[in-house]
């Protein structure tokens, strides 16, 4: 979870996501479909949350 944003004034918000990495050694990757993102938005203060985006774990190794 994050801190709200005022989003009134802006034109985009941006991000880098990770999901896991490259190196099994150091960090566990997420394989399976339920261990990935999904970027979510309210307008309302959390009462009803809508799906922007689902980031599937395989194509987050890396930071992008």
């Amino acid at each position: 979870m994050t801190q709200d944003l005022d989003t009134r004034t802006i034109d985009f918000v941006q991000f880098t996501a990770q999901v896991g990495g490259q190196d099994a050694s150091r960090c566990f990757g997420a394989k399976r479909r339920e261990e990935s993102l999904l970027l979510l938005y309210s307008k309302n203060g959390g009462i009803t949350w809508s799906l922007m985006k689902e980031m599937q774990s395989v194509d987050y190794l890396v930071p992008r």
